[in-house]
């Protein structure tokens, strides 16, 4: 798929359309303040959509061994920040283009509209709960 179809920030929000633009750069900044460093093990960078989405799920559980919300209040609000200063700038254009892509399956245009859903309830969440 990723031949077909770019899925990384940097090719959707960059002007130039290529991969590692300012959003890789931001994106690598986000991991590191959590001491994550470059994924080596995978061929793909690392504001690949996949990636971006395990960081949300990975934070989900930094917050969920916190004692108090108030603990996790700091982990909420870096959740509410990465979802919207990166995910929601190019998940609906990149699920524009998958409902649009002319495959057999449509394995991946399901799985994108339910991505879209819940991208937006958690956004919804995070934003009612960070308030």
């Amino acid at each position: 798929m990723s031949d077909s179809i770019k899925v990384t920030e940097s090719a959707f929000t960059s002007s130039s359309g290529l991969n590692k633009q300012a959003p890789y750069e931001a994106v690598l900044k986000e991991f590191a303040k959590y001491e994550i460093g470059q994924k080596e093990m995978y061929n793909e960078d690392e504001d690949h959509i996949a990636h971006e989405l395990g960081f949300m799920a990975w934070l989900c559980g930094i917050a969920r061994e916190k004692e108090s919300l108030e603990e996790m209040m700091p982990v909420l609000k870096d959740q509410y920040r990465f979802i919207n200063e990166h995910i929601n700038k190019w998940f609906s254009h990149f699920n524009d283009v998958i409902q649009r892509w002319e495959t057999e399956s449509r394995f991946y245009k399901l799985v994108s509209t339910f991505m879209t859903d819940f991208l937006k309830e958690d956004s919804e969440f995070l934003e009612e709960v960070t308030g």
